[in-house]
């Protein structure tokens, strides 16, 4: 048997038959070492991002975030003051979001929804009689940071070229949505004496949050009208025409969906903003076919808000509506019964 082997032509045919066997049926690797390899292409991938100094404390982040658990980390995000994963949600998920936020413009988004965040918590929390005084005030406190570290990144982002529009519309939405929810704590005060005590005190953060915010938005609205000169006015209305058609746009098809989600009442306050936001961009129309620029940035800028107020109230709203489920029948009037409260002294 030592003597068999064989031939050139049987070694060369065996060779050949393997070649097709081999196109045929390609080799796959097995599942561990399939994500072993894609791990290894992340993990350099990450390595080389997190190479760069403005990264570094994202990559810590993130990976402080994957040693918590995807699991551990959604559960969080419905957590409240007092739940096990609280500390979760603020100290891990909200801090990384906000060091991966790229630029001052998305970190001060990210800041704006961290703050609604505060404010929906202690909504919640006294909607189930849980808003202590310690809670209230550690709740305050919080606002305060976030107004601090918001601010900063909304006056670096007045600093960029043309970043001044941007700036007075990150307050103004800041404002429009504080505006909200500073009518949804009053009318919470009404129904629900019992946590009345430990919501003053947010409120008067909120509305004076709100003001602040809306005297820092006409500061800017200042600075653009009186740093453009005629052209760029022109460029200015132009573009702001444009933001104020898609926002009518949106305002129209919330006027269909209130119909079904909202009170009649509420879904008629939102047909009247569309309304309302439909004559702000004819008059911008009309300034800029007179010649005057400035003019109709001003409708323009006026549509944009009054479109952005719509969509923040309904969510208001529906927001009150899911943590007082028992007072949903008498929330339908909410735009229209707390809009005039005498307790909060800002425009809407």
């Amino acid at each position: 048997m030592e003597n068999e082997h064989l031939s050139d032509a049987e070694r060369a045919q065996m060779q050949g038959h393997l070649r097709v066997f081999m196109s045929e049926h390609p080799a796959r690797a097995p599942f561990t070492l399939s994500m072993l390899d894609r791990v290894e292409v992340a993990a350099k991938a990450v390595a080389t991002a997190f190479a760069r100094p403005r990264m570094q404390l994202a990559g810590a982040l993130s990976l402080a975030l994957v040693f918590v658990g995807a699991g551990t980390s959604y559960a969080a995000e419905s957590s409240l003051p007092g739940d096990a994963l609280y500390a979760v949600k603020i100290h891990v998920n909200e801090k990384v979001a906000a060091a991966l936020a790229v630029g001052p413009s998305s970190r001060a988004g990210v800041l704006a929804v961290h703050t609604l965040r505060r404010i929906q918590e202690a909504e919640t929390l006294a909607a189930q009689g849980r808003l202590s005084a310690s809670v209230s005030s550690d709740i305050r406190a919080a606002l305060q940071d976030t107004e601090m570290d918001f601010d900063a990144s909304v006056d670096a982002v007045a600093q960029t070229p043309g970043g001044a529009a941007a700036a007075a519309d990150l307050q103004s939405n800041l404002e429009v949505t504080l505006s909200s929810h500073a009518r949804a704590l009053t009318l919470m005060q009404e129904r629900l004496p019992q946590s009345e005590e430990s919501l003053t005190p947010i409120l008067a953060a909120v509305v004076a949050r709100a003001a602040h915010a809306r005297q820092a938005g006409l500061q800017e609205d200042t600075l653009i009208a009186a740093s453009s000169s005629p052209g760029e006015a022109s460029v200015v209305a132009n573009k702001e025409r444009r933001n104020a058609r898609d926002a009518l746009a949106k305002v129209r098809l919330l006027v269909e969906t209130a119909k079904k989600d909202l009170g009649t009442t509420s879904a008629a306050a939102v047909a009247r903003h569309a309304s309302a936001a439909e004559e702000s961009v004819h008059e911008g129309e009309k300034h800029l076919e007179e010649g005057d620029p400035a003019r109709a940035t001003g409708a323009f800028r006026a549509a944009i808000r009054t479109a952005v107020q719509t969509q923040i109230d309904a969510d208001t709203e529906a927001h009150l509506q899911k943590i007082l489920p028992q007072l949903s029948a008498t929330l339908s009037g909410f735009e229209a019964t707390t809009t005039e409260s005498s307790d909060i002294h800002l425009e809407f």
